[in-house]
């Protein structure tokens, strides 16, 4: 705390500030006796600058006033502001109990308010980034094994494709888009084809636009620790203009859309219309060795 003195002689005038109001009041030119020096307590939030630059000197501080040496009873504090005019402004009215426990709450309130969005959006990111993690992946299991390993134009190589649920506690129920149990897995490209030398084979492929949300005869149920297998005859590699008598390494690979750790009937209730609460990730299976010959010659 800093003390400043003030004469009643650098007084030039006093303004009521309560409730907005600036009441000019008359000047106070009184002597020494009459109106002794009064005593300024201010804090260290005073605020001052340069007057005889032209800028304004002001005081924000808490004012202790003395009218007389020989009162026992000080004035009530008040706020005092000097400007470049030297005008002294009294706020007599000092902030109420009510006043003070309402300011207090809303200071409290804006900073709850301010907790509040700082957490929703902490659960927001972590919600997302927590669904994006590849945690279906691990729990999906792709082997593939060779029905007929020899590709003609008029007979495809076969392969069978299993799919089996490491999970050996809960289902797992997977959207069959781009994976081996789609009924269009070998047009969409999802067998690799690989030569001798390990160059992959470019075949014709197919893209398709699926409308969302699909169908629920779309999602696979598999039981817990279970498998299901299905047969893919790889038309696309038997139709493709290749050396006859060449061999062909066929591996299963591609990414798991959506897969869920629930009964299909409770994915279709609860998740199928927005795909919600769905994992992902990728898959690769064995491989299995096929022969492309052309279509007059013996099994």
């Amino acid at each position: 705390m800093s003390e400043h003195l003030f004469s009643p002689d650098r007084i030039d005038s006093v303004q009521n500030a309560d409730m907005g109001m600036q009441t000019e009041i008359p000047r106070l030119r009184s002597t020494k006796k009459e109106y002794p020096p009064a005593h300024y307590l201010c804090d260290g939030r005073s605020r001052r600058t340069d007057s005889s630059a032209g800028r304004a000197t002001e005081i924000s501080c808490q004012v202790d006033i003395h009218p007389d040496k020989t009162t026992s009873t000080p004035e009530p504090q008040a706020s005092i502001k000097i400007s470049k005019h030297k005008h002294i402004f009294f706020d007599t009215s000092a902030p109420s109990k009510k006043e003070i426990s309402s300011f207090i709450k809303m200071s409290v309130l804006s900073r709850a308010v301010q907790l509040a969005f700082v957490a929703l959006g902490l659960c927001l990111f972590f919600s997302n980034l927590v669904a994006a993690q590849p945690i279906a992946g691990p729990s999906l299991g792709v082997s593939v094994k060779s029905v007929n390993g020899v590709c003609r134009t008029n007979k495809p190589c076969e392969l069978e494709v299993t799919v089996r649920n490491t999970n050996t506690k809960k289902p797992a129920t997977v959207l069959n888009w781009n994976t081996p149990l789609d009924p269009y897995a070998d047009q969409l490209g999802v067998f690799e084809v690989r030569d001798s030398k390990g160059a992959v084979v470019p075949l014709d492929f197919i893209q398709i636009r699926r409308i969302t949300p699909p169908p629920a005869s779309d999602l696979v149920e598999i039981k817990a620790a279970g498998s299901v297998k299905v047969k893919v005859a790889l038309e696309t590699l038997s139709r493709a203009e290749l050396p006859a008598g060449t061999k062909y390494t066929v591996t299963a690979t591609g990414w798991w859309q959506a897969v869920w750790d629930q009964p299909k009937e409770q994915v279709v209730q609860t998740h199928l219309q927005e795909l919600s609460g769905a994992f992902s990730g990728n898959f690769n299976s064995n491989s299995v060795q096929v022969t492309k010959v052309c279509s007059s010659s013996s099994p």
